[in-house]
């Protein structure tokens, strides 16, 4: 996983990196630009046409591109840069590069457009050149903003705004390190901000690159090294990440297909799920369980409700049934031996006897337990009150079971990250709360951001589909004395990006939670591709 930095954690790892490295400042934010420029040269089309208008702010990350600007003249890319107040009263490496810029003003491909605090309230949207450029790069504010833009900057950046999305095939914008406007230890929007295209940060992500609702504000997100030495950015111990590709890949080798594999081996899910009218639920999750890899996987339905579901669950998933008027506690305890991972919960009702059943199985469970759907309504009277004493849990709520479960609103941005972290810190239980952003909560405190998904997973079944892949996933690492808290990450991972995939087949309108499990397949594929 890679740390969500804070600015204040991002100054010091900078000045760790200078101090171990024996370089300047000046020096890592050349880094910085040069990082910008090898991603704007390999866009398409930048070797064919032109200008490149890059807009400066009087700071740090007006220097980053002060700094782009002049690396693209000297490639021949005709560029237009927009100096935008104070530069000619900033300080240190930031006028080192504004000076460094204009020294070169006698270039026939550059244009230097000056505007000084005075004239930035009654700019000319026409002289920004905004509409004849064929990129636009904003570096007008970094992750040191305090405030939201406003009169002649505001003014500016919304005109860089109207320009368009590329998804409307109108000029692209890239943003330095963070969306200017967007604060970096905030997942909430301000009310000026830059709508990227591309956004290239440095070393580890902000808050806002990776955060719902500030997230969807950064367009493609990539992560640039500048040089900043791997045991530096250990040492820091950051209690929030995001998840990695990687995660999902370290996950996939440590449980590898080998010649010696058989379905045993393979872990083995029990499904308590599925009721009459919520047959469906059962299936989805059963399935999601066998496709992600899971060797075997048992379903364990009333009786009622196995015809059904044995009807049109695949053939692989095998059904047993215990009496409509409750499992009994041998029966629970017989299968649950046989289990690397139990997921409950899924169509099961509400109903008394399904209270206490639930009691039962967390007394008996010798394997981690994800508890879903109406398992996490039953469970609320119990979980409200201490820590879960028991097998390790793996609750998946969404908002509204959230709320029921804790008595509080899972909330957004930041609040969502600590309200996370407090239970499960109070509970000592993983927690994947589910939403546009995903949070991974473990018992000692951290949080995991994950970064693919999309809103179309609100759908019904996809939560379904999710508890199903993670009892999927879990079960194998299991059956291998495997790292539970990376098959976690790794299912929510594969589960997000198999919805990313199916999103561009289908669109999120038709999009169905069997297509998501469809392309888990392609997931499985580009995860191992890198």
């Amino acid at each position: 996983m890679l740390p969500v930095l804070t600015q204040q954690e991002m100054r010091a790892i900078d000045h760790a990196t200078t101090e171990s490295l024996g370089i300047s400042s000046l020096d890592l934010m050349e880094n910085a630009a040069t990082t910008v420029f090898e991603f704007v040269r390999g866009l398409r089309g930048l070797d064919e046409t032109g200008p490149i208008t890059v807009f400066c702010g009087p700071g740090n990350n007006g220097g980053d591109g002060a700094a782009l600007a002049r690396m693209l003249v000297r490639q021949g890319i005709p560029t237009i840069a927009v100096l935008i107040g104070g530069q000619r009263v900033s300080e240190g490496d930031a006028k080192t590069n504004f000076d460094r810029l204009r020294a070169m003003s006698d270039e026939t491909i550059l244009t230097v457009i000056d505007i000084d605090d005075d004239s930035v309230s009654n700019i000319d949207e026409n002289a920004l050149s905004v509409d004849r450029s064929m990129l636009l790069v904003d570096a007008i504010f970094g992750t040191g903003l305090s405030r939201s833009p406003v009169g002649g900057v505001a003014k500016i950046i919304e005109t860089i705004n109207q320009r368009g999305r590329i998804a409307d095939g109108r000029t692209p914008c890239v943003s330095i390190d963070i969306p200017s406007g967007l604060f970096a230890d905030s997942a909430l929007t301000s009310d000026c901000h830059i709508e990227a295209d591309y956004t290239v940060t440095f070393t580890a992500p902000k808050l806002a690159n990776v955060m719902s609702p500030a997230k969807t504000s950064n367009g493609n997100l990539l992560i640039a090294d500048i040089g900043t030495p791997e045991e530096i950015l250990r040492d820091c111990e950051a209690r929030l990440s995001v998840i990695e590709s990687s995660d999902a890949l370290r996950w996939l080798r440590a449980t590898d297909f080998t010649p010696d594999s058989f379905k045993n081996r393979r872990g083995h899910v029990l499904c308590v799920t599925g009721s009459v009218g919520y047959e469906g639920a059962a299936v989805l999750s059963a399935n999601s369980a066998m496709m992600s890899g899971a060797g075997v996987v048992t379903i364990l339905t009333p009786s009622s409700a196995c015809g059904p579901i044995a009807a049109r669950v695949v053939p692989e998933v095998m059904v047993r049934t215990f009496d409509d008027t409750g499992l009994g506690f041998e029966l629970l305890a017989e299968h649950q031996r046989k289990a690397d991972s139990i997921l409950v919960g899924c169509g099961i009702g509400l109903s008394e006897p399904n209270r206490g059943m639930l009691r039962q199985l967390l007394q008996l469970a010798e394997c981690p337990v994800v508890v879903d759907a109406d398992a996490l309504t039953l469970l609320s009277p119990f979980v409200k009150s201490s820590k879960l004493d028991g097998p390790t849990l793996i609750l998946t709520p969404h908002d509204g079971e959230f709320r029921r479960m804790f008595g509080i609103e899972a909330g957004i941005g930041e609040e969502r990250i600590a309200n996370v972290r407090a239970v499960s810190l109070k509970h000592g239980v993983m927690m994947v709360l589910k939403g546009q952003s995903t949070l991974v909560g473990f018992p000692d405190g951290r949080v995991a951001i994950n970064p693919t998904g999309n809103s179309a997973v609100g759908k019904a079944g996809n939560g379904d589909n999710l508890a199903g892949i993670i009892a999927g996933f879990v079960a194998q690492s299991n059956a291998r004395d495997g790292d539970v808290e990376l098959a976690v990450l790794a299912a929510v991972y594969t589960a997000g990006l198999a919805a990313d995939i199916a999103r561009e087949r289908f669109g999120e309108r038709v999009m169905l939670a069997t297509d998501v499990r469809d392309a888990l397949s392609d997931a499985f594929v580009q995860i191992e591709a890198g």
